[in-house]
């Protein structure tokens, strides 16, 4: 058992997953997730908006590739943003938006968002930095819709 024990517990210990308000830290990797709730509009009318509102953003690529209830695409040069990976799922009356490989332009070079905001172990730092608060603000009014 204890031999098991040994062999299993650094396997455990990079499962571990992180979340701080929106943002999520797992296997050294942060992402910024939220759910939409869309009351009252039906899922291809949702679907219809946001893909419109994105492609009117000219920092905004939406990927051709296009599964059933599932977009993805990729934004440049974005506010301090530099370059992330987006993916939209569409469920019943909401959407989650999942922002990942974010890569932030700070005065003198272009930094992964993974080395501004977790320790070495992976977790978050206890004091986040000051512009996460507008990065965050930004992330939800650009993939915000209202009826």
């Amino acid at each position: 058992m204890r031999v098991l024990f040994l062999l299993l517990f650094p396997v455990f210990c990079s499962a571990q997953t992180f979340v701080k308000d929106r943002f999520i830290a797992k296997d050294g990797a942060v992402l910024w997730s939220e759910k939409f709730e869309m009351k009252d509009m039906d899922t291809p009318i949702v679907v219809q908006n946001l893909t419109e509102k994105l492609r009117s953003k000219p920092f905004i690529e939406i990927d051709n590739m296009q599964q059933e209830g599932v977009f993805e695409g990729s934004i440049f040069a974005f506010a301090n943003l530099t370059k992330a990976q987006f993916r939209v799922d569409f469920l019943y009356e909401s959407y989650i938006v999942t922002v990942s490989s974010v890569v932030i332009k700070t005065d003198t070079e272009e930094i992964p968002l993974e080395i501004m905001l977790l320790k070495t172990n992976g977790n978050f730092m206890a004091k986040l930095p000051d512009f996460i608060e507008k990065f965050d603000a930004e992330m939800v009014s650009l993939f915000l819709i209202t009826h």
